[in-house]
């Protein structure tokens, strides 16, 4: 709570923290897939814990995949494939595919938001498109951030004119970032800056570690516990601005704590050493110090919730 009131800026990922994939229509552009090429990659998207991965395997008509995975590799910012039924299975970006040996892989069609490749074999046979909602109460809560606010996106740049009036500047967004690139521009930036990292802990699990604080993002507290210094609850995110008072209110507790235990020490040690205190009252009196630090920062802690709006 600490380094979280002291922060001076916050860097934030985009898929699955300042958006959601799952409110977002699904598209599949391509040729159609079959019942069985259907549970194929449903078998595959299923071992992932990635957003897209589980909005697209929501989508799917098959039923619930049951098909052995063999050889499954995933890569952070680029995506997955496995041998299902002695057919390689590929899902991911354009450039993954192509270092799979995927060929005619197409080019990203223009309206798309979020593309997602599919391939069978060593063929791609087409693209997830999948459009990006903000979460509910983003747009306001960001506004109401009065610290310089930053973008790590491991997508592409078609909603960089759309995120601009957010964060303020060109510079501060940047797109098409692997988890390496992330982790590097927060060590950068730590080196001028208190940096709080926002993300799901997925493709930026390296920059959260590596943050003043790290917050992830997550629609399912319960499914992902990356290494963090806290989890926050999806639907809660537009609080954030609220937490962060929060932190600074309660810092203040912690200084008027101190203070008030000094006080009472010293008044305490002026008594004791004129002689007016019995040691019997003395002793007696010493605790009262501590119970009257923590009853304070217990009801001044209450308060300052109620207050900022933690709690009702």
């Amino acid at each position: 709570m600490e380094r979280l009131a002291r922060i001076s800026a916050i860097v934030f990922d985009k898929t699955g923290t300042l958006t959601a994939p799952g409110d977002s229509d699904v598209v599949f552009d391509g040729v159609p897939l079959t019942p069985a090429e259907g549970q194929r990659l449903a078998s595959l998207l299923t071992h992932s814990v990635h957003p897209l991965s589980r909005r697209i395997c929501a989508s799917l008509p098959a039923a619930a995949p049951s098909h052995p995975v063999a050889d499954y590799d995933e890569v952070p910012g680029f995506g997955l494939c496995a041998r299902i039924d002695g057919v390689t299975v590929c899902a991911g970006s354009r450039a993954w595919l192509e270092r799979q040996g995927v060929v005619d892989v197409s080019a990203e069609v223009v309206h798309a938001e979020t593309a997602v490749y599919v391939a069978m074999g060593n063929r791609c046979r087409g693209t997830f498109h999948l459009g990006n909602s903000h979460r509910k109460g983003v747009c306001e809560s960001l506004a109401q951030l009065r610290l310089p606010l930053y973008l790590l996106s491991g997508d592409n740049d078609r909603e960089r004119s759309r995120l601009l009036p957010l964060f303020g500047a060109d510079e501060r967004m940047r797109f098409a970032q692997s988890p390496q690139a992330k982790l590097h521009f927060v060590e950068d930036l730590e080196r001028r800056q208190r940096v709080l990292m926002v993300g799901d802990g997925l493709n930026d699990a390296g920059a959260l570690k590596q943050s003043s604080v790290g917050l992830t993002v997550s629609d399912d507290v319960a499914a992902f516990s990356p290494a963090c210094d806290g989890i926050l609850q999806a639907d809660r995110l537009a609080h954030l601005p609220v937490l962060l008072h929060f932190a600074r209110v309660c810092l203040l507790i912690v200084a008027s704590s101190f203070a008030l235990s000094l006080l009472y020490n010293l008044i305490g040690l002026s008594y004791a050493v004129s002689g007016a205190l019995s040691p019997l009252v003395s002793a007696l009196l010493m605790p009262v110090s501590s119970v009257s630090v923590i009853a304070f920062t217990t009801l001044a802690t209450r308060l300052a919730a109620r207050w900022t709006g933690i709690a009702r």
